[in-house]
């Protein structure tokens, strides 16, 4: 069964509608009411595209999303998808049924054709010897199939096992066997060559490859050069001689200085501190001295950290044949690290002695720039782990070649002993076969559903519409019948009907749509069927002889939809699927809305309210509009597009029962409202927006002040001139709520 509507786009008034998760899905039995243009039939024809076949001519661009209760789609794209769907409507009407001419009958010939019966029994004779043909074909094809498809797998587990390779199986072989038919032999190796490729795939001495020697080497040159710098640079200050000629002395002094800072006696004697003592001292320790100090600690942080570790490879990590030239090009590479570590060391100790002569000029000890020699040494290293890396990189494709060799070689095996080339050209041509029948058989089976159609009992046909009229008129003096030729004509009292009502042509199509239900091409148990107003122009006698149609004939369709903007109707419709007879949880309502504003018209599909789903009265549903409106008025331009249109209809039916003297609605709204000013507002508040005479009134929207105004009017005056029964309304409308 549909489910549900998932979208509709650029349908008619429909452009872009999305179906709203909390609107109940379509259960067996649906019915979708709605005012005349709301969009229902719009909705039909969304499924008489699915019985045609193909999209609605007026809306070629439109694209719609159906989806049943399994969860399948159908959309615009494939319209052939959703079989037994079966519509009447308007488009249904024009399509089936020439008004001004002869009616085309539900079929063009009758039983007493010789020609089409033999016609008939030579095409299904036709048919049987096809399709035996087929089936045998079929069989011989998937026999083929099998068998090399076996022969396929049997070998790929061969090699499977043979190389221990997990993930080898049929559809990694086939290409290969594909690949070798041009040239079978070429690729067919002897035995000691195929082994020789085995035991290569087969190698486990590979090494993993080696990363690259990365450290970052020292300015070796500018380090020597600032040491150099450094040393030569004499700090200016009042010296203090004792302390310049006694280095270590001048270092505790230098500490000590810190710690008397603001104070008066001495820490070590107790004693009073001379009074230029610290004056004195700090002159000797300068700006000088301590900007010295502190470059030298810089200079020392820096040698330190360019220091460089190494972290080498062991040499077993490398093939045999590398490995003597990989130890004795590491061991200079250590060697000559240790001895720039060294001289780093060095250029160290020489700025630490530094520190206690701050006021002497020094040279700095020689050393060695041994940068050169470390740069080769890395790059002999490198050499030996590129070759190592290479042989390993190598050492795969091998592999990898040894691989294709040996599959290439098992493929070309196979093809030989299997003749796969001549086995995939026999699957082809039963392919090819089955293609040609295939087609043979459709246009066969087209022929026959052709003859059969033209076969069908004609004249049968025709007294089962006639059955039909008569139930629906109660008298039989209209009636169907069939022509010569086959075709049917309309009869009043046996003479060609003119000039029929819309009520007489609604029947009659709607009898011819219920007749075509019954005929050999449709099984109403697996039908969808969708029925679009078919009450329309017809009195009430009539209506219900419809609904009683419906009831009696569909309702053991697979799933059913009725739309009708015809109250009574609609009111039958619900009682029906609300009755005791009917399977709970198997009915949905809805309402097919339009609402409009200054730049869409567009219609939706919503829940039905409870004011029309639970009361017999579509009264009540249009006081609740405008009785919400008065409580909160709303700019929206569907409110107020409709608003003239619904006070009209409200009013026509408060006041044929409260005033029932056939006097029209003008004189009417005199009683009811209390001054001629007020009267003359409404009255040409609801004539004039609701009766458009032209393209620019009918463009025209109330605005909200005075929509707001009329509402206020009209409801004032029913609840001054009938508080009883406007009360009771209140109460029904703000009571009732929930879908």
């Amino acid at each position: 069964m549909i489910k549900q509507i998932n979208k509709i786009r650029d349908f008619g008034i429909f452009k872009k509608f999305d179906w709203n998760s909390s609107l109940p899905t379509f259960n067996a039995f649906n019915i979708l009411y709605g005012w005349n243009y709301s969009g229902k039939t719009t909705i039909s024809r969304i499924f008489r595209c699915f019985e045609s076949g193909q999209k609605h001519i007026d809306y070629s661009n439109a694209t719609f999303e159906l989806e049943d209760n399994k969860g399948n789609k159908f959309t615009e794209i494939d319209l052939n998808r959703i079989p037994n769907v079966r519509v009447f409507n308007s488009d249904f009407i024009n399509d089936s049924l020439k008004w001004d001419s002869d009616i085309e009958p539900l079929f063009l010939l009758g039983q007493q054709n010789i020609k089409l019966q033999n016609d008939l029994a030579n095409a299904k004779q036709n048919l049987t010897v096809k399709q035996k043909e087929m089936a045998e074909l079929e069989r011989k094809k998937k026999s083929t199939e099998e068998k090399i498809e076996n022969a396929l797998t049997n070998k790929a587990r061969d090699i499977k096992n043979l190389l221990s390779i997990p993930n080898y199986n049929k559809n990694r072989f086939q290409p290969a066997v594909t690949a070798v038919l041009s040239d079978i032999q070429k690729h067919i190796l002897s035995n000691q060559d195929i082994q020789k490729e085995i035991t290569t795939y087969k190698r486990t001495d590979r090494k993993e490859p080696i990363g690259e020697i990365l450290f970052e080497l020292p300015k070796l040159t500018d380090l020597i050069a600032d040491a150099s710098k450094c040393l030569a640079i004499t700090v200016k200050a009042k010296v203090i001689e004792r302390l310049r000629v006694s280095p270590k002395i001048n270092e505790w002094v230098k500490e000590g200085k810190e710690l008397h800072q603001g104070k008066v006696t001495c820490e070590f004697c107790g004693n009073v501190l001379p009074a230029n003592l610290l004056d004195d001292l700090s002159n000797h320790f300068s700006e000088d001295y301590n900007r010295l100090i502190s470059n030298i600690q810089k200079q020392i942080r820096v040698l330190n950290d360019s220091k460089i570790t190494l972290d080498l490879p062991d040499e077993a990590k490398f093939y045999s044949e590398f490995q003597r030239d990989y130890s004795t090009s590491k061991k200079i590479l250590q060697t000559e690290i240790s001895q720039l570590n060294d001289t780093l060391q060095l250029l160290i100790q020489n700025i630490e002695s530094k520190q206690l002569r701050v006021f002497d000029a020094l040279r700095l000890t020689p050393c060695v720039d041994n940068i050169s020699k470390i740069e080769e040494a890395v790059k002999n290293v490198t050499q030996v782990i590129k070759r190592q890396n290479s042989k390993t990189a190598e050492f795969e494709k091998e592999k990898e070649d040894a691989f294709t060799k040996i599959t290439l070689h098992y493929a070309s095996d196979f093809a030989k002993n299997e003749r796969y080339g001549d086995t995939q050209k026999n699957i082809s041509k039963y392919g090819a076969d089955i293609a040609t029948l295939t087609q043979e058989i459709k246009a066969l089976e087209v022929d026959i559903i052709s003859i059969e159609r033209q076969l069908s009992e004609t004249v049968k046909g025709a007294e089962k519409i006639n059955e039909y009229l008569t139930l629906y008129f109660g008298k039989e003096d209209l009636k169907v019948k069939v022509t010569p030729d086959n075709k049917f004509q309309l009869m009043r009292s046996g003479i060609l009907a003119k000039n029929l009502s819309e009520g007489e042509k609604t029947a009659i199509s709607f009898a011819y749509f219920i007749t075509k239900l019954e005929d050999k091409n449709t099984v109403i148990a697996d039908a969808i069927i969708y029925v679009d107003d078919p009450v329309s122009s017809l009195d009430s006698n009539h209506l219900f002889n419809t609904y009683s149609f419906i009831k009696t004939k569909l309702t053991s369709c697979r799933q059913l939809f009725i739309s009708t903007h015809n109250f009574e109707f609609f009111n039958l419709i619900k009682d029906w699927f609300s009755s005791r007879g009917m399977k709970k949880n198997k009915q949905s309502f809805y309402m097919v809305e339009r609402s409009t504003n200054a730049t869409v018209d567009q219609a939706s599909i919503i829940s039905m309210t409870p004011l029309i789903r639970d009361f017999k009265s579509e009264y009540c549903y249009l006081f609740s509009i405008i009785f919400n409106f008065k409580k909160t008025p709303n700019p929206d331009y569907y409110q107020l597009y409709n608003m003239p249109n619904l006070l009209r209809r409200y009013l026509e039916a408060l006041m044929s029962f409260k005033i029932p003297n056939g006097h029209g609605l003008d004189s009417k709204l005199e009683i009811l409202i209390p001054t001629e000013v007020m009267v003359e507002r409404v009255r040409k508040f609801i004539h004039h927006y609701s009766h458009s005479s032209s393209v620019t009134r009918s463009l025209q929207f109330p605005d909200l002040k005075e929509c707001t105004d009329i509402v206020d009017i009209v409801l004032s005056s029913v609840e001054s001139k009938y508080k009883e029964h406007y009360d009771a309304l209140v109460e029904v409308v703000t009571t009732t709520s929930g879908p």
